[in-house]
């Protein structure tokens, strides 16, 4: 049985309509006889009771005498059906947000404060995300300025990248304000349902300048056909990053063959093991070891020399230098090179890991010259080896890397601003084209013409979108702001969840995570207030729906036989009612 509320009101409140006389007729409106809710309200400051009386035009030929007049400040000072006050839905959407606590969390947090269940905080938060959707939609006046001072907005598209085959949660946002403008979950990735997607941008008649994505035919294709000819540039940091695919994987398999020759050596094996030098008990504080039971025999600790005084400006004796311990110093330097891990298009693991080992053969040769050492003339001789297998590999790596690193720095032109609008795209564009007929007619290893001839044809695909951002003032040259509003919300969901995998929940409230709070407190209660009340109910089902939706699908992965049953007392209830 649930415990029923024990709400002290402080005092009481009684709301007329702010109105007088009637908007249709202008007569004179009169109160009703009945009120048309009453209820206790919880605010963070105070309990309160309130109660409104609406008035009505008393004209029957009046247009307006069937509607009901309500006071706006009453129907502001909470949710429909809710005892709440909006300053609460607030405040638990900040200590979700900013604070980044756990439902039970928040409950602790506002127990003192407000009578609420911590079940019924997860109702509350799914009111936070209603609300904020339905004021993002209200706040136009960034939008507003950037089309007076751009002349339009600038769109920009991409989608979270699903797994087994789930359904994907996809973003479009404004990128002269960062204003979100539609997250939805999408269960294809095609033109039909993205040019579906993008059509209440379309339908809103706010002027489009230009897209930003990467280059996906289905996102080309559906913006084309939502806005026909418009400006569309592609992502330049995916097109960095697939031009450096082949030679990405050529530089991995090169650090691969390399980490196999590095744990061949026992030095390095032992030293890429031996993280830290092994402590003995006595070694320790007490507090690092486990206590006694009662029945253990007590034994005396033996007495040690106290440690030297330094705080008196005095230096603790200097560690005892010897060859052995010198040459595991340089062992764990050579260990160290197998953890580097690469990422495209410009972190190459393969050519840092043979860049550091060959600096470190130039130390060991330095130290060997004042004293030679067998340990430090085993290291050298594996360092060599490697040398002499992968000097000509790294070589060519190195030529094409610097390829790309050329390539970008002809693409890292200067961007058109409003006090300087003068398009450069046609010149960049001439700029890439000569580097590669200037890179074709080179002389090149029999390895490289597949790199080459990829390079080439990439940049050729990309071309049409590539240069677009140095025409249009305002437009980025990468989607990377768009796809760091995903890392950024993935790695806040993981925070507060305490778990790695968070699919399910990107999956049920993705759409409305990725709006994310942009004002403070007291702005966004502000924003809660002039929300309709009819637009928070669509926005509140919206929610419930996508929720009831990935619920199914998790019940009938974790539950498969209860699901079926369910299904066959569905299908038997339907059987029964007539058809229509």
């Amino acid at each position: 049985m649930r415990t029923a509320k024990s709400l002290e009101c402080n005092n009481r409140r009684y709301y007329l309509p702010e109105l007088s006389t009637c908007p249709a007729c202008g007569g004179q409106l009169v109160p009703a006889r009945h009120l048309a809710w009453r209820k206790v309200i919880q605010t963070l400051q105070t309990t309160f009771f309130a109660a409104s009386r609406p008035s009505f035009c008393p004209k029957p030929a009046c247009r307006g005498s069937e509607h009901l007049i309500r006071s706006d400040a009453a129907e502001r000072l909470s949710l429909p059906g809710s005892g709440l006050g909006l300053d609460v839905i607030a405040e638990v959407g900040r200590l979700r947000t900013e604070s980044r606590l756990t439902r039970t969390e928040i409950w602790s947090e506002l127990r003192e404060r407000v009578q609420i269940s911590e079940r019924h905080v997860q109702n509350v938060l799914d009111n936070f995300w209603a609300l904020l959707a339905c004021a993002t939609r209200l706040d136009t006046t960034r939008l507003t300025q950037a089309v007076a001072d751009y002349g339009g907005l600038i769109v920009s598209l991409d989608g979270l990248r699903s797994e087994n085959g789930r359904p994907q949660l996809w973003l479009a946002r404004e990128v002269l304000t960062g204003q979100p403008l539609r997250a939805e979950v999408l269960a294809h990735a095609d033109v039909p349902t993205l040019t579906q997607f993008l059509a209440p941008l379309r339908d809103a008649g706010w002027p489009i300048l230009a897209a930003l994505s990467d280059k996906q035919q289905s996102i080309l294709d559906a913006v084309q056909v939502t806005w026909p000819r418009l400006p569309h540039q592609l992502c330049q940091a995916h097109y960095l990053r697939d031009a450096a695919d082949p030679l990405y994987e050529r530089d991995r398999h090169m650090a691969v063959q390399m980490r196999k020759t590095l744990r061949d050596c026992e030095l390095v094996r032992q030293a890429a093991t031996i993280a830290v030098p092994p402590l003995k008990p006595e070694d320790l504080p007490d507090s690092a070891l486990i206590p006694d039971g009662p029945a253990a025999p007590l034994t005396p600790r033996p007495l040690t020399a106290p440690p030297p005084d330094t705080a008196g400006g005095g230096t603790p004796p200097a560690t005892a230098l010897t060859r052995p311990t010198v040459v595991q110093s340089a062992a764990r330097l050579v260990a160290r090179t197998l953890t580097l891990r690469g990422r495209p298009p410009f972190k190459f693991a393969g050519l840092r890991m043979y860049h550091d080992l060959m600096s470190i053969q130039h130390a060991l040769r330095a130290c060997q010259a004042i004293e030679p050492d067998e340990g430090l003339q085993e290291l050298q001789h594996l360092l060599q080896s490697i040398r002499l297998q992968r000097r000509t590999e790294n070589h060519h790596l190195r030529m094409g890397f610097d390829w790309l690193g050329e390539i970008a720095a002809l693409l890292d032109e200067p961007l058109p601003t409003l006090e300087s609008p003068r398009p450069k795209g046609r010149s960049v564009a001439r700029k890439v084209e000569a580097y590669l007929k200037q890179l074709q007619r080179l002389e090149l290893p029999p390895d490289l013409h597949p790199f080459r001839k990829h390079l080439i044809a990439i940049t050729q695909r990309f071309a049409p979108g590539l240069y677009v951002c140095y025409d249009i003032p305002g437009l980025p040259r990468t989607n990377n702001e768009l796809e760091s509003i995903f890392r950024r919300v993935k790695s806040l969901e993981r925070r507060i969840e305490g778990r790695q995998h968070i699919n399910d929940t990107l999956l049920r409230y993705g759409p409305w995570l990725l709006i994310g709070p942009p004002h403070s407190h007291a702005a966004l209660l502000d924003q809660f207030q002039q929300v309709d009340p009819h637009a928070f109910q669509d926005e509140r089902t919206r929610l419930s729906r996508n929720q009831e939706a990935f619920r199914d699908v998790y019940h009938s992965e974790h539950d498969l036989p209860g699901t079926l049953q369910q299904l066959i007392v569905d299908w038997t209830t339907a059987s029964r009612l007539p058809s229509l």
